[in-house]
């Protein structure tokens, strides 16, 4: 039986610990997302680079198209 940390598979404590590892991968998202979205902001420019940062963050907000 495969485990994560000692913990058997499909236990509930397993299953907290993954929540716990979502919960801070949605935190580093929204922080950096936060951080992008300020970089742009301070100095917007029709560049490559700011283009593909500015479609990322659509991406992320859900609002490319």
């Amino acid at each position: 039986m495969k485990s994560i940390k000692g913990l058997p598979m499909g236990s509930i404590e397993q299953i907290a610990f993954m929540r716990e590892i979502a919960v801070d991968i949605e935190r580093q998202r929204d922080w950096l997302l936060d951080a992008l979205k300020e970089v742009v902001a301070i100095s917007d420019r029709d560049h490559d680079a700011w283009n593909k940062a500015k479609a990322a963050i659509a991406k992320a907000e859900g609002t490319d198209q």
